[in-house]
């Protein structure tokens, strides 16, 4: 596991801690054992109440699926600032700000085609300082989420669309939104002009 989280670039980052608590949780990471040798993925965090499906994309910048009532409150106490929701239709906004956390909606249809402009949008606000650390999120944190951690991985991090494909698929992405991943696709061949 190390090998492969330092391979990433993630070894050296320590885990979110949800110092002062007195509980039993246990937080866990761990990486995805079916990846081919020399892949790289987000640290998979595990034992986090409320909340599941959750990595961490860069030290400052975690994603995962829509958190459960509990999850706000584990979020601030991770020194999350900022909220992404991706979902239409779901508002979390007061449940974001009564836990003391700034909440940004950017929703993104599995049902149409992606809008570039809204994705650089979303990864400008998690790549912006002052909004940071992030929590991105979708309703599985499968597949909108998954989009836009493969275009931050291209843009930010110089990663391949193999390496990004990988790791969409191992956080669970879902080939039938087959459009989603024509998305990352196309974004991949604008990169390279």
């Amino acid at each position: 596991m190390i090998g492969l989280l330092s391979r990433a670039g993630l070894a050296s980052d320590s885990p979110p801690s949800l110092a002062g608590e007195k509980s039993s949780v246990s937080v866990t990471i761990s990486s995805i054992a079916t990846l081919p040798e020399g892949a790289k993925v987000s640290e998979r965090i595990f034992g986090l109440p409320g909340l599941s499906n959750v990595g961490r994309i860069a030290p400052n910048i975690y994603r995962g699926a829509q958190p459960k009532t509990e999850g706000y409150s584990t979020l601030k106490k991770m020194g999350i600032r900022t909220v992404i929701n991706l979902r239409f239709l779901h508002s979390e906004k007061e449940a974001v700000e009564a836990a003391g956390m700034k909440s940004v909606e950017v929703p993104m249809s599995v049902f149409k085609d992606v809008d570039p402009k809204t994705v650089k949008r979303i990864i400008a606000i998690m790549t912006d300082p002052v909004n940071q650390p992030v929590y991105v999120h979708c309703a599985l944190g499968q597949d909108r989420t998954g989009v836009v951690a493969a275009v931050y991985r291209m843009e930010v991090d110089r990663w391949s669309l193999t390496e990004a494909e990988a790791e969409m698929q191992a956080f669970g992405f879902n080939d039938l939104w087959y459009e989603l991943k024509e998305f990352v696709r196309h974004y991949a061949v604008s990169l390279r002009r």
